[in-house]
Parts: structure tokens; C-alpha cells; sequence
């Protein structure tokens, strides 16, 4: 199965009811007349993806339908998290056994390094993705 992501995602009624109310916010400032309006609404019912839905608003300012992120984009942004709340359940319980048994008190520093570190470059590494 072929995974789409980005603009050729499928849109729901949400993301619909979204673009009939910026259509009806330019209706309102009279950037479009209502025969216009009710096309572009027509249009907007008929999009079946995010492009098409993007295309009715192309030669107009925002406000634009806000669409929101796909799912998994969320379980990207989230890895970095992860990885950080791991490196510290299981890195400070060894630094502080080591503080005491060995006087290594610097371990914990370096436990907390690790775990900022992770969670940057989770962050990063998932924006970059996208």
C-alpha cells in the first residue's frame, strides 16, 4: 500500500467547512460576489484533496482554510520527546547509584546532556521532514 502524505491527502467535511468559512469571510470584505461564492463553494464540496481544495483559494489572500497536520507528522514531533523521557528514566536511576558508589557525581550532568541532546535532534530531525 502506497503511504500519501503532504498536499495530495484526502480531506474530510471539516476541511471543507473550513474553506466555506474563509469563503464567506472574502464574501464579506466583497472580494468575490455571490454567484462567485456558491462556485467556489460548489468547488470546494467537489475537492477531494488537500491541492484541489488549495486551488479554489490560489488567486485570493487569506484568510485561507487552516488545514490541519496529519497524524503522523504529530508521531514525529514526538519521537525526540520520547527519546529524551527514556534517556532519563534510565540514565539518572544509573548516575545516581554511581554518585554514590564511585563519587561520579558529573554521571548525572552527562545524563541530562544526553537527553537535551536527544530531544533537540528529535525535533529537528523531525521538522526537517516535512
Amino acid at each position: 500500500m502506497t503511504v500519501v502524505k503532504g498536499p495530495d491527502l484526502r480531506i474530510g467535511s471539516p476541511e471543507r467547512e473550513l474553506a466555506r468559512e474563509a469563503l464567506q469571510e472574502h464574501l464579506d470584505a466583497e472580494r468575490i460576489d455571490a454567484a462567485e461564492f456558491e462556485q467556489r463553494l460548489l468547488d470546494c464540496q467537489a475537492a477531494r484533496t488537500r491541492t484541489a481544495l488549495e486551488q479554489v483559494f490560489a488567486d485570493l489572500p487569506d484568510p485561507h482554510p487552516r488545514l490541519t497536520k496529519p497524524a503522523d507528522d504529530e508521531d514525529d514531533e514526538a519521537a525526540g520527546v520520547v527519546s529524551g523521557m527514556v534517556a532519563l528514566m534510565l540514565g539518572v536511576p544509573v548516575s545516581i547509584v554511581m554518585g554514590f558508589v564511585y563519587g561520579a557525581w558529573w554521571s548525572l550532568a552527562v545524563t541530562v546532556g544526553i537527553t537535551v541532546l536527544l530531544v533537540f535532534v528529535g525535533q529537528t530531525w523531525g521538522g526537517r521532514q516535512r
